[in-house]
């Protein structure tokens, strides 16, 4: 049962989390940043369709947990990155693509900026539900 349990979670994740890198694309349309790190992330999502649901527990959920509950949005769109990556060969590759979709919402206006936060509220109860 645990399982499906997972499977089903990984599906809403998944599904989820392309919704937002596309409701980012929307509200910043035409945006060929945005469009590559939607292929780069489908691609990794084909080889291993797990990996993003545990990178996003293990570098977001496990580090920001409090930030995101208290509806922070400012502190991931102005935080500093780089420190969190310290120890990751490919840092400046994964920084890239953080800012590839962070500056689009910092951009936003408010509510959507509140809407892409809810996105990655969402995400991160998803993300904690699947590795419990």
């Amino acid at each position: 049962m645990v399982d499906n349990d997972n499977n089903v979670l990984l599906t809403a994740f998944n599904e989820h989390f392309f919704e937002f890198i596309d409701d980012i694309n929307n509200v910043i349309v035409n945006d060929s940043s945005i469009k590559r790190v939607k292929t780069a992330l489908m691609m990794i999502k084909k080889m291993n369709p797990s990996l993003i649901i545990k990178i996003w527990y293990k570098y977001i959920v496990l580090n920001y947990e409090k930030e995101i509950n208290e509806n922070n949005v400012n502190f991931f769109i102005e935080k500093d990155y780089k420190k969190d990556l310290v120890y990751i060969s490919s840092a400046d590759n994964i920084m890239q693509h953080i800012d590839y979709l962070r500056e689009p919402i910092r951009n936003m206006g408010k509510e959507n900026q509140y809407k892409s936060f809810k996105y990655i509220q969402n995400l991160c109860l998803l993300s904690k539900l699947y590795n419990q």
